[in-house]
């Protein structure tokens, strides 16, 4: 049996967490941050941006104060970019600080490691992310099975996210694809150009950065739409603005997007 001592000591590093047969700990770091400049701690609650995803906000509010107890197996799913991963970090952790044994695990880096899923039943939440990633794997899909069947004379409560719905996912074993079926799901949906730049604001604001709204219309009209990259952008925008002693303009933008090219 591992030591539960040992997980949240990793868990707090944000990383995945692969256990051997002989309760050895090996740690992946996590690449798939909704916000990639953000460090694995920043993927909290707080700095998440929910959008028009009021009725996800609210179940996990819900779930996080130990309310929809008889909603013991959730499946939240969204298209990339929708933040997946950042709000399943966040809720491990706000789970964590309300004193709540939680393991995350990651199949984006347990896929390559069958032989190390272990019995996990000792955990009040269970939250497995990216679980596209066991789509072509038997292997896998008998051991998640065999997991959700040890779970259910249990409390343990599972949470799993994936860039697709159980209906969508390319499942080859029946049996854990109708499991999966009767998951409650919910769904992430994209921001719109307006809650991108709502977003970046909020973000941007919680990482100290000042940055004019017209510099966000434009970053979004003129360039990568994708959130993650901006923000990667605007964190190269500052330090030049830094050295120049002046706040982030149009101008600075354009010359970090030209040397991109």
């Amino acid at each position: 049996m591992v030591v539960f001592s040992r997980w949240v000591a990793v868990l707090r590093l944000g990383f995945g967490i692969v256990f051997c047969e002989r309760c050895e700990l090996m740690s992946h770091p996590l690449s798939q941050l909704s916000f990639d400049f953000m460090a694995p701690n920043d993927c909290t609650l707080e700095s998440y941006f929910w959008g028009a995803n009021t009725q996800v906000r609210s179940c996990f509010e819900t779930m996080l104060a130990g309310g929809h107890s008889s909603q013991r197996f959730v499946f939240l799913y969204g298209p990339a970019g929708s933040g997946i991963t950042h709000l399943l970090k966040g809720f491990s952790h706000a789970l964590q600080q309300g004193h709540c044994q939680v393991l995350y695990l990651s199949f984006r880096a347990l896929s390559q490691y069958p032989s190390y899923f272990g019995q996990w039943d000792a955990v009040e939440w269970l939250i497995l992310d990216d679980v596209e990633f066991i789509e072509n794997s038997s292997e896998w899909q008998e051991r998640v099975l065999a997991l959700y069947e040890s779970l259910l004379p249990t409390k343990t409560r599972l949470l799993i996210g994936s860039h697709c719905s159980p209906r969508q996912l390319d499942i080859a074993l029946p049996d854990l694809k109708s499991r999966l079926m009767n998951f409650w799901e919910y769904r992430l949906e994209l921001m719109s150009d307006e809650d991108k730049v709502l977003c970046l604001e909020y973000i941007t604001r919680q990482q100290g950065l000042m940055v004019d709204r017209p510099v966000l219309e434009y970053m979004l009209a003129h360039m990568a739409r994708n959130v993650g990259q901006m923000l990667v952008m605007l964190k190269s925008a500052e330090s030049v603005a830094s050295i120049n002693k002046t706040k982030i303009t149009i101008p600075i933008i354009k010359s970090i997007a030209s040397g991109l090219r």
